[in-house]
Protein backbone atom coordinates (compact mmCIF):
# COMPACT_ATOMS: atom_id res chain seq x y z
CA UNK A 1 0.00 0.00 0.00
CA UNK A 2 1.42 3.06 -1.30
CA UNK A 3 2.27 6.06 1.75
CA UNK A 4 -0.79 8.39 0.59
CA UNK A 5 -2.98 5.82 1.08
CA UNK A 6 -1.49 4.85 3.98
CA UNK A 7 -2.23 8.43 5.35
CA UNK A 8 -6.05 8.48 3.04
CA UNK A 9 -6.84 5.68 5.85
CA UNK A 10 -5.17 7.24 8.70
CA UNK A 11 -7.27 10.49 8.20
CA UNK A 12 -10.34 8.35 8.00
CA UNK A 13 -9.57 6.88 10.86
CA UNK A 14 -8.70 9.81 13.17
CA UNK A 15 -11.93 11.89 12.29
CA UNK A 16 -14.27 8.95 13.29
CA UNK A 17 -12.29 8.69 16.23
CA UNK A 18 -13.43 12.47 16.91
CA UNK A 19 -16.86 12.07 16.10
CA UNK A 20 -17.22 8.82 18.85
CA UNK A 21 -15.43 11.43 21.07
CA UNK A 22 -17.73 13.95 20.58
CA UNK A 23 -20.51 11.35 20.60
CA UNK A 24 -19.29 10.71 24.03
CA UNK A 25 -19.48 13.81 25.47
CA UNK A 26 -22.81 14.49 24.10
CA UNK A 27 -21.81 16.28 21.13
CA UNK A 28 -23.49 14.10 18.54
CA UNK A 29 -26.36 12.49 18.72
CA UNK A 30 -26.66 9.12 16.10
CA UNK A 31 -28.15 10.85 13.36
CA UNK A 32 -25.13 14.00 13.48
CA UNK A 33 -22.40 11.00 13.65
CA UNK A 34 -23.54 9.11 10.89
CA UNK A 35 -24.28 12.35 8.34
CA UNK A 36 -21.00 13.89 9.95
CA UNK A 37 -18.91 10.98 8.45
CA UNK A 38 -20.83 9.85 5.53
CA UNK A 39 -19.41 13.10 4.17
CA UNK A 40 -15.89 13.02 5.62
CA UNK A 41 -16.31 9.11 4.28
CA UNK A 42 -17.24 10.41 0.70
CA UNK A 43 -14.38 12.78 0.41
CA UNK A 44 -11.44 9.88 1.27
CA UNK A 45 -13.01 7.64 -0.95
CA UNK A 46 -12.88 9.87 -3.43
CA UNK A 47 -9.32 10.31 -2.45
CA UNK A 48 -8.55 6.62 -2.13
CA UNK A 49 -10.41 6.12 -5.98
CA UNK A 50 -7.66 8.78 -7.64
CA UNK A 51 -5.01 6.71 -5.96
CA UNK A 52 -6.21 3.27 -6.88
CA UNK A 53 -6.50 4.90 -10.46
CA UNK A 54 -2.78 6.12 -10.41
CA UNK A 55 -1.56 3.03 -9.37
CA UNK A 56 -3.67 1.23 -11.75
CA UNK A 57 -1.82 3.54 -14.36
CA UNK A 58 1.57 2.66 -12.93
CA UNK A 59 1.25 -0.91 -13.83
CA UNK A 60 0.37 -0.05 -16.87
CA UNK A 61 3.13 2.25 -17.23
CA UNK A 62 5.67 -0.87 -15.74
CA UNK A 63 3.99 -3.92 -18.10
CA UNK A 64 6.50 -5.17 -20.73
CA UNK A 65 3.59 -5.29 -23.43
CA UNK A 66 3.29 -1.35 -22.83
CA UNK A 67 6.95 -0.88 -23.34
CA UNK A 68 6.84 -2.93 -26.54
CA UNK A 69 3.51 -1.43 -28.16
CA UNK A 70 3.20 2.10 -26.76
CA UNK A 71 5.68 5.15 -25.64
CA UNK A 72 5.10 7.46 -22.96
CA UNK A 73 4.01 11.09 -24.39
CA UNK A 74 2.58 12.84 -21.39
CA UNK A 75 1.63 12.74 -18.10
CA UNK A 76 -2.14 15.08 -17.51
CA UNK A 77 -4.64 15.50 -14.27
CA UNK A 78 -8.60 14.78 -15.21
CA UNK A 79 -10.96 15.91 -12.93
CA UNK A 80 -13.72 13.34 -13.24
CA UNK A 81 -16.89 13.35 -11.58
CA UNK A 82 -18.88 10.35 -10.17
CA UNK A 83 -21.45 9.84 -8.02
CA UNK A 84 -19.55 10.29 -5.05
CA UNK A 85 -17.69 13.08 -5.79
CA UNK A 86 -14.78 14.64 -7.81
CA UNK A 87 -12.18 12.35 -8.89
CA UNK A 88 -8.87 13.94 -9.43
CA UNK A 89 -5.78 11.94 -10.97
CA UNK A 90 -3.09 11.66 -12.71
CA UNK A 91 -2.41 9.46 -15.97
CA UNK A 92 0.32 9.16 -18.77
CA UNK A 93 -0.68 10.16 -22.68
CA UNK A 94 0.27 6.72 -24.97
CA UNK A 95 1.25 6.90 -28.68
CA UNK A 96 1.20 3.26 -30.67
CA UNK A 97 4.47 2.54 -31.92
CA UNK A 98 2.99 0.50 -34.96
CA UNK A 99 -0.34 3.04 -36.03
CA UNK A 100 1.17 6.52 -34.20
CA UNK A 101 -2.68 6.64 -32.39
CA UNK A 102 -2.59 8.71 -29.17
CA UNK A 103 -4.20 7.15 -26.22
CA UNK A 104 -4.66 7.33 -22.78
CA UNK A 105 -4.76 3.57 -21.72
CA UNK A 106 -6.01 3.65 -18.64
CA UNK A 107 -8.75 5.30 -19.57
CA UNK A 108 -8.85 2.33 -22.29
CA UNK A 109 -8.91 -0.27 -19.37
CA UNK A 110 -11.26 0.78 -16.80
CA UNK A 111 -13.99 2.13 -19.35
CA UNK A 112 -13.86 6.24 -18.97
CA UNK A 113 -15.47 7.41 -21.96
CA UNK A 114 -13.24 10.24 -24.18
CA UNK A 115 -14.39 13.87 -23.84
CA UNK A 116 -16.62 12.77 -20.92
CA UNK A 117 -16.58 14.22 -18.00
CA UNK A 118 -19.01 11.95 -15.98
CA UNK A 119 -18.68 8.64 -14.51
CA UNK A 120 -21.61 6.32 -15.97
CA UNK A 121 -22.58 5.39 -12.45
CA UNK A 122 -23.24 9.44 -12.31
CA UNK A 123 -25.16 9.14 -15.48
CA UNK A 124 -27.57 6.71 -14.99
CA UNK A 125 -28.39 8.37 -11.03
CA UNK A 126 -28.97 12.06 -13.12
CA UNK A 127 -31.04 10.15 -15.67
CA UNK A 128 -33.12 7.81 -13.29
CA UNK A 129 -34.00 10.82 -11.01
CA UNK A 130 -34.49 12.79 -13.95
CA UNK A 131 -37.32 10.77 -14.63
CA UNK A 132 -38.73 11.16 -11.58
CA UNK A 133 -37.65 15.06 -10.70
CA UNK A 134 -36.70 18.05 -12.00
CA UNK A 135 -33.43 18.22 -13.86
CA UNK A 136 -32.01 20.83 -11.37
CA UNK A 137 -33.14 18.37 -8.85
CA UNK A 138 -31.53 15.73 -10.12
CA UNK A 139 -27.98 17.59 -10.35
CA UNK A 140 -28.47 18.64 -6.82
CA UNK A 141 -29.19 15.16 -5.58
CA UNK A 142 -26.17 13.83 -7.03
CA UNK A 143 -22.24 14.18 -7.83
CA UNK A 144 -21.11 14.69 -3.92
CA UNK A 145 -19.92 18.15 -3.35
CA UNK A 146 -19.84 19.18 -6.93
CA UNK A 147 -23.79 19.74 -8.39
CA UNK A 148 -24.06 18.75 -12.16
CA UNK A 149 -26.23 21.67 -13.28
CA UNK A 150 -29.60 21.79 -14.83
CA UNK A 151 -28.19 21.66 -18.39
CA UNK A 152 -25.80 19.09 -17.64
CA UNK A 153 -28.51 16.51 -16.62
CA UNK A 154 -30.63 17.87 -20.08
CA UNK A 155 -27.30 16.96 -21.92
CA UNK A 156 -27.23 13.30 -20.21
CA UNK A 157 -31.00 12.80 -21.32
CA UNK A 158 -30.90 13.56 -24.39
CA UNK A 159 -27.49 11.64 -25.25
CA UNK A 160 -27.68 8.67 -22.99
CA UNK A 161 -31.64 8.81 -22.53
CA UNK A 162 -31.63 7.32 -25.74
CA UNK A 163 -29.95 3.96 -24.33
CA UNK A 164 -33.70 2.88 -23.21
CA UNK A 165 -36.13 1.31 -25.15
CA UNK A 166 -39.54 -0.32 -25.01
CA UNK A 167 -37.20 -3.71 -25.88
CA UNK A 168 -35.83 -3.05 -22.36
CA UNK A 169 -38.85 -4.49 -20.78
CA UNK A 170 -39.05 -7.74 -22.66
CA UNK A 171 -38.57 -10.77 -21.32
CA UNK A 172 -35.02 -12.56 -22.26
CA UNK A 173 -37.19 -15.98 -23.06
CA UNK A 174 -40.12 -15.94 -25.33
CA UNK A 175 -43.58 -16.57 -23.09
CA UNK A 176 -46.55 -18.69 -23.91
CA UNK A 177 -49.01 -17.08 -25.89
CA UNK A 178 -52.41 -15.90 -24.56
CA UNK A 179 -55.33 -16.60 -26.75
CA UNK A 180 -56.64 -12.92 -26.05
CA UNK A 181 -53.95 -9.73 -25.52
CA UNK A 182 -54.95 -6.39 -24.60
CA UNK A 183 -53.81 -3.39 -25.95
CA UNK A 184 -54.39 0.06 -24.37
CA UNK A 185 -53.30 3.70 -26.07
CA UNK A 186 -54.00 7.04 -25.22
CA UNK A 187 -52.09 10.48 -25.00
CA UNK A 188 -50.95 13.11 -22.55
CA UNK A 189 -50.88 17.12 -23.56
CA UNK A 190 -47.42 18.36 -23.55
CA UNK A 191 -45.77 21.76 -23.83
CA UNK A 192 -43.20 22.46 -25.73
CA UNK A 193 -40.76 25.24 -25.45
CA UNK A 194 -41.79 26.78 -28.38
CA UNK A 195 -45.19 27.40 -26.93
CA UNK A 196 -46.97 24.88 -28.75
CA UNK A 197 -48.85 21.54 -27.15
CA UNK A 198 -47.92 17.83 -28.45
CA UNK A 199 -49.14 14.50 -27.95
CA UNK A 200 -47.17 12.46 -25.78
CA UNK A 201 -48.45 8.86 -26.67
CA UNK A 202 -48.32 5.60 -24.83
CA UNK A 203 -49.50 2.20 -25.99
CA UNK A 204 -49.48 -0.64 -23.49
CA UNK A 205 -49.74 -4.40 -23.90
CA UNK A 206 -50.88 -7.10 -21.14
CA UNK A 207 -52.47 -9.89 -20.98
CA UNK A 208 -55.14 -9.13 -18.66
CA UNK A 209 -55.97 -7.98 -14.94
CA UNK A 210 -55.09 -9.77 -11.96
CA UNK A 211 -56.49 -8.83 -8.08
CA UNK A 212 -53.95 -7.73 -6.03
CA UNK A 213 -55.46 -7.16 -2.84
CA UNK A 214 -58.26 -4.68 -3.41
CA UNK A 215 -56.29 -3.19 -6.46
CA UNK A 216 -55.78 -4.81 -9.69
CA UNK A 217 -52.31 -5.35 -11.04
CA UNK A 218 -51.67 -5.87 -15.19
CA UNK A 219 -50.50 -9.11 -16.17
CA UNK A 220 -47.01 -8.98 -17.96
CA UNK A 221 -47.40 -5.73 -19.01
CA UNK A 222 -44.92 -3.07 -21.41
CA UNK A 223 -44.88 0.13 -22.73
CA UNK A 224 -43.90 1.91 -25.80
CA UNK A 225 -44.39 5.83 -25.48
CA UNK A 226 -42.98 8.74 -27.21
CA UNK A 227 -44.41 11.65 -29.30
CA UNK A 228 -44.40 10.04 -32.34
CA UNK A 229 -45.47 12.90 -34.58
CA UNK A 230 -47.52 12.53 -37.68
CA UNK A 231 -48.87 9.73 -39.84
CA UNK A 232 -45.06 8.01 -40.24
CA UNK A 233 -44.87 8.62 -36.09
CA UNK A 234 -48.31 6.65 -35.70
CA UNK A 235 -47.26 3.73 -38.18
CA UNK A 236 -43.82 3.45 -36.76
CA UNK A 237 -45.46 3.52 -32.49
CA UNK A 238 -47.49 0.63 -33.92
CA UNK A 239 -45.24 -1.45 -35.93
CA UNK A 240 -42.52 -1.10 -33.09
CA UNK A 241 -45.94 -2.51 -30.73
CA UNK A 242 -46.56 -5.33 -32.96
CA UNK A 243 -42.55 -5.80 -32.82
CA UNK A 244 -42.31 -5.89 -29.44
CA UNK A 245 -45.02 -8.52 -29.04
CA UNK A 246 -43.70 -10.75 -31.55
CA UNK A 247 -40.44 -10.94 -29.72
CA UNK A 248 -42.16 -11.64 -26.35
CA UNK A 249 -44.09 -14.69 -27.66
CA UNK A 250 -41.63 -15.95 -29.52
CA UNK A 251 -43.11 -14.49 -33.43
CA UNK A 252 -46.32 -16.30 -31.91
CA UNK A 253 -49.69 -14.15 -32.16
CA UNK A 254 -52.59 -14.64 -29.93
CA UNK A 255 -56.12 -15.53 -31.51
CA UNK A 256 -57.52 -12.01 -30.80
CA UNK A 257 -56.57 -8.83 -29.81
CA UNK A 258 -58.63 -5.76 -27.96
CA UNK A 259 -57.45 -1.99 -28.23
CA UNK A 260 -59.14 0.31 -26.40
CA UNK A 261 -58.86 4.24 -26.59
CA UNK A 262 -60.62 7.53 -26.95
CA UNK A 263 -61.42 6.65 -30.72
CA UNK A 264 -58.40 8.72 -32.02
CA UNK A 265 -57.94 8.08 -35.47
CA UNK A 266 -53.77 7.49 -34.24
CA UNK A 267 -55.46 5.04 -32.40
CA UNK A 268 -57.97 3.03 -34.85
CA UNK A 269 -55.02 2.81 -36.99
CA UNK A 270 -53.08 -0.14 -34.55
CA UNK A 271 -55.99 -2.42 -35.55
CA UNK A 272 -54.50 -2.27 -38.98
CA UNK A 273 -51.49 -3.57 -37.35
CA UNK A 274 -52.91 -6.14 -35.21
CA UNK A 275 -54.70 -9.09 -36.45
CA UNK A 276 -58.66 -9.92 -35.36
CA UNK A 277 -58.36 -6.60 -33.66
CA UNK A 278 -61.71 -5.37 -31.76
CA UNK A 279 -61.66 -1.71 -31.14
CA UNK A 280 -62.97 -0.39 -27.88
CA UNK A 281 -63.77 3.04 -27.30
CA UNK A 282 -63.64 3.84 -23.60
CA UNK A 283 -66.20 4.30 -20.65
CA UNK A 284 -64.24 6.58 -19.52
CA UNK A 285 -64.09 9.34 -22.54
CA UNK A 286 -67.92 7.61 -23.30
CA UNK A 287 -69.00 9.03 -19.81
CA UNK A 288 -67.83 12.47 -20.63
CA UNK A 289 -69.41 12.72 -23.78
CA UNK A 290 -72.49 11.88 -22.33
CA UNK A 291 -72.23 14.52 -19.85
CA UNK A 292 -71.48 16.80 -22.61
CA UNK A 293 -73.95 16.45 -23.69
CA UNK A 294 -76.29 16.67 -21.19
CA UNK A 295 -74.80 20.19 -20.57
CA UNK A 296 -77.56 22.48 -19.33
CA UNK A 297 -79.91 19.86 -17.83
CA UNK A 298 -79.87 19.28 -14.16
CA UNK A 299 -79.43 16.05 -12.49
CA UNK A 300 -77.66 12.76 -13.58
CA UNK A 301 -78.70 12.93 -17.34
CA UNK A 302 -75.29 12.01 -18.57
CA UNK A 303 -75.31 8.93 -16.83
CA UNK A 304 -78.68 7.51 -18.03
CA UNK A 305 -77.66 8.36 -21.60
CA UNK A 306 -74.08 6.74 -21.04
CA UNK A 307 -76.08 3.64 -19.97
CA UNK A 308 -78.55 3.69 -23.27
CA UNK A 309 -75.38 4.14 -25.21
CA UNK A 310 -73.76 0.83 -23.75
CA UNK A 311 -77.17 -0.72 -23.99
CA UNK A 312 -77.43 0.12 -27.51
CA UNK A 313 -80.21 2.77 -27.25
CA UNK A 314 -80.16 5.67 -29.48
CA UNK A 315 -81.39 9.10 -28.53
CA UNK A 316 -81.58 12.35 -29.78
CA UNK A 317 -81.52 15.88 -27.44
CA UNK A 318 -83.24 18.56 -28.63
CA UNK A 319 -84.04 21.91 -26.19
CA UNK A 320 -84.97 25.04 -27.85
CA UNK A 321 -84.00 26.66 -24.58
CA UNK A 322 -80.41 25.94 -25.03
CA UNK A 323 -77.69 28.45 -25.71
CA UNK A 324 -75.74 28.18 -28.84
CA UNK A 325 -72.76 26.99 -27.31
CA UNK A 326 -74.40 24.43 -24.95
CA UNK A 327 -76.48 23.68 -28.59
CA UNK A 328 -72.95 23.15 -30.20
CA UNK A 329 -71.58 21.22 -27.02
CA UNK A 330 -74.58 18.59 -27.54
CA UNK A 331 -74.01 18.51 -31.64
CA UNK A 332 -70.60 17.65 -30.88
CA UNK A 333 -70.91 15.05 -28.38
CA UNK A 334 -73.47 13.48 -30.42
CA UNK A 335 -71.65 13.07 -33.29
CA UNK A 336 -68.94 11.32 -31.39
CA UNK A 337 -71.29 8.91 -29.65
CA UNK A 338 -72.67 8.26 -33.35
CA UNK A 339 -69.22 7.87 -34.96
CA UNK A 340 -67.88 5.79 -32.46
CA UNK A 341 -71.19 3.51 -31.96
CA UNK A 342 -69.80 0.29 -32.40
CA UNK A 343 -66.93 0.52 -30.46
CA UNK A 344 -68.66 1.91 -27.59
CA UNK A 345 -70.96 -1.32 -27.61
CA UNK A 346 -67.98 -3.61 -27.86
CA UNK A 347 -67.77 -3.33 -24.18
CA UNK A 348 -70.19 -5.57 -23.62
CA UNK A 349 -67.90 -8.01 -25.33
CA UNK A 350 -67.81 -10.95 -22.08
CA UNK A 351 -63.76 -11.25 -22.85
CA UNK A 352 -63.07 -7.35 -22.51
CA UNK A 353 -61.79 -6.50 -18.92
CA UNK A 354 -62.04 -2.74 -19.21
CA UNK A 355 -59.38 0.27 -18.87
CA UNK A 356 -56.70 1.88 -17.46
CA UNK A 357 -55.60 4.24 -20.15
CA UNK A 358 -56.41 7.08 -17.79
CA UNK A 359 -54.81 6.56 -14.87
CA UNK A 360 -51.82 4.92 -16.82
CA UNK A 361 -51.29 8.43 -18.39
CA UNK A 362 -51.74 10.47 -15.16
CA UNK A 363 -49.56 8.12 -13.05
CA UNK A 364 -46.72 7.36 -16.05
CA UNK A 365 -46.97 10.78 -17.83
CA UNK A 366 -48.72 13.62 -16.85
CA UNK A 367 -46.91 13.81 -13.12
CA UNK A 368 -43.72 14.40 -14.79
CA UNK A 369 -44.45 16.49 -18.04
CA UNK A 370 -47.64 18.11 -17.90
CA UNK A 371 -49.12 18.73 -14.70
CA UNK A 372 -46.66 21.79 -14.02
CA UNK A 373 -45.65 24.71 -15.98
CA UNK A 374 -42.79 23.51 -18.14
CA UNK A 375 -41.27 23.59 -21.89
CA UNK A 376 -40.04 20.35 -23.52
CA UNK A 377 -38.49 19.53 -26.03
CA UNK A 378 -39.26 16.09 -28.73
CA UNK A 379 -36.07 14.79 -28.18
CA UNK A 380 -36.33 15.58 -24.04
CA UNK A 381 -40.04 14.05 -23.85
CA UNK A 382 -39.22 10.78 -26.28
CA UNK A 383 -36.15 9.76 -24.46
CA UNK A 384 -37.23 10.48 -20.68
CA UNK A 385 -41.13 8.96 -21.07
CA UNK A 386 -39.50 5.94 -22.04
CA UNK A 387 -37.15 6.02 -19.11
CA UNK A 388 -39.60 6.90 -16.59
CA UNK A 389 -41.74 3.69 -17.93
CA UNK A 390 -38.55 2.12 -17.29
CA UNK A 391 -37.64 3.50 -13.56
CA UNK A 392 -41.41 2.30 -12.27
CA UNK A 393 -41.19 -1.02 -13.94
CA UNK A 394 -38.43 -1.35 -11.87
CA UNK A 395 -35.49 -1.36 -14.73
CA UNK A 396 -32.21 -0.90 -13.77
CA UNK A 397 -30.88 2.49 -15.55
CA UNK A 398 -27.00 1.62 -14.90
CA UNK A 399 -26.99 -1.97 -16.18
CA UNK A 400 -28.46 -0.86 -19.49
CA UNK A 401 -26.25 1.98 -19.60
CA UNK A 402 -23.26 -0.08 -19.59
CA UNK A 403 -24.64 -2.70 -21.98
CA UNK A 404 -25.20 -0.04 -24.47
CA UNK A 405 -21.33 1.44 -23.69
CA UNK A 406 -19.65 -2.36 -24.20
CA UNK A 407 -21.66 -2.76 -27.36
CA UNK A 408 -20.74 0.86 -28.36
CA UNK A 409 -17.00 0.17 -27.56
CA UNK A 410 -16.44 -3.41 -28.73
CA UNK A 411 -13.28 -2.44 -30.79
CA UNK A 412 -11.47 -1.38 -27.12
CA UNK A 413 -7.98 -1.66 -27.14
CA UNK A 414 -6.68 -5.19 -25.54
CA UNK A 415 -4.33 -3.72 -22.65
CA UNK A 416 -2.00 -6.61 -21.07
CA UNK A 417 -0.65 -6.10 -18.08
CA UNK A 418 2.11 -8.81 -16.64
CA UNK A 419 1.79 -11.55 -14.92
CA UNK A 420 4.20 -10.67 -11.83
CA UNK A 421 2.54 -7.29 -12.03
CA UNK A 422 -0.56 -8.37 -10.95
CA UNK A 423 0.69 -10.97 -8.06
CA UNK A 424 2.52 -7.98 -6.77
CA UNK A 425 -0.73 -6.27 -6.54
CA UNK A 426 -2.33 -9.36 -4.71
CA UNK A 427 0.43 -9.89 -2.38
CA UNK A 428 0.16 -6.02 -1.45
CA UNK A 429 -3.65 -6.55 -1.17
CA UNK A 430 -2.89 -9.95 1.11
CA UNK A 431 -0.27 -8.26 3.42
CA UNK A 432 -2.77 -5.64 3.82
CA UNK A 433 -5.75 -7.95 4.90
CA UNK A 434 -3.84 -9.77 7.23
CA UNK A 435 -2.58 -6.92 9.13
CA UNK A 436 -5.96 -5.88 9.34
CA UNK A 437 -7.36 -8.86 10.44
CA UNK A 438 -4.93 -8.55 13.10
CA UNK A 439 -4.88 -5.64 14.30
CA UNK A 440 -9.12 -6.30 15.14
CA UNK A 441 -8.07 -9.81 16.47
CA UNK A 442 -5.86 -7.16 19.52
CA UNK A 443 -8.94 -4.49 19.74
CA UNK A 444 -11.20 -7.74 20.85
CA UNK A 445 -8.67 -8.33 23.01
CA UNK A 446 -8.95 -4.86 25.03
CA UNK A 447 -5.70 -3.09 23.12
CA UNK A 448 -7.23 -0.08 22.24
CA UNK A 449 -6.69 1.55 18.97
CA UNK A 450 -4.74 -1.33 17.42
CA UNK A 451 -6.79 -1.73 14.56
CA UNK A 452 -5.30 1.65 13.47
CA UNK A 453 -1.66 0.83 13.78
CA UNK A 454 -1.99 -2.29 12.47
CA UNK A 455 -3.45 -0.78 9.34
CA UNK A 456 -0.96 2.00 8.57
CA UNK A 457 1.88 0.65 10.18
CA UNK A 458 2.00 -3.12 9.47
CA UNK A 459 2.05 -3.16 6.01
Amino acid sequence: MSPIVQQIILEMLKEIDESVMEMVAGKLDLSQFILTNQENFREHLCQLVGQALEQVDQAIMDSAYRRRFYSVKDKRERTYLASIGSLVFTRRYYQDKRTGERVFLLDELVGIEKRSRLSLDLKAKLLEDAAQMSYKQSGDRNGGGTKPSKSTVMHVVHRDGKAISAWDQLKDQPMPVPETLFVEADEDHVPHQDGTNHFLKMVYVHEGYRSVGKKFQLIRPFYITGEYPGTAGTEEIWQTTLDCIMKQYGGQMPKRFFLAGDGASWIKTGADFLPNCTVVYDKFHLRKACKQAAIGVPGNLGDILMHWALQGHSSYLNDPQLRSSERKAVRQARTLIHKNWKQIQANNDPDFHGTSAEGHISHMLSERFSSRPMGWSQTGTDNLSQTRVYVLKGGNVFERLEAEAKERHQTKIDIRVDDRIKIQFKSAATKYSQAAQAAFVELASGKHRGWQYGITHQL
